[in-house]
């Protein structure tokens, strides 16, 4: 039997009671904006491409150094650089209105790569690149403190 009512709450005429309950979750607690979520995932997103590019932790601090014999396989010191293809998988996604995701992208293993480069091996020291930095989490507060 289906029925078809209609829900007055707080003063407002809702077709649902579900409507009505996500109204006023979303009056008490609006969440950010589309924008604002975007921004910090691009902020996120450019802090984590830095510490790759730059050769340190997301503390900032520099990373352990390469080992000779991997320096004579790149030709070069830099750690987290090769070919750039690592570079280029970094990838940010809004996945909801509440939600995004920071990530890198699996085309040529590259997910995997950068696991062992945050965790390490039994052969190589952790180069923890992939973390909130303090400048990072400051540049979140000042998005989220802003009016749009």
């Amino acid at each position: 039997m289906d029925i078809d009512f209609q829900v007055r709450c707080r003063g407002k005429l809702y077709e649902n009671i579900d409507d009505a309950i996500n109204d006023y979750i979303n009056e008490i607690n609006p969440g950010i904006s589309q924008i604002k979520l975007d921004r910090i995932l691009k902020a996120i997103h450019l802090d984590v491409f830095e510490n790759v590019l730059t050769g340190v932790t997301y503390l900032k601090s520099p990373v352990a150094p390469l080992s000779p014999v991997t320096i004579r396989k790149k030709g070069h010191s830099k750690p987290f650089l090769d070919t750039g293809i690592l570079l280029s998988q970094f990838k940010d996604e809004i996945l909801s209105e509440t939600h995004g995701i920071v990530f890198i992208g699996n085309e040529n293993e590259r997910d995997e790569i950068a696991y062992y480069l945050q965790e390490g091996t039994h052969k190589m020291p952790a180069r923890p690149f992939f973390d909130f930095s303090e400048k990072v989490l400051s540049d979140i507060d000042k998005i989220l403190l802003e009016d749009l």
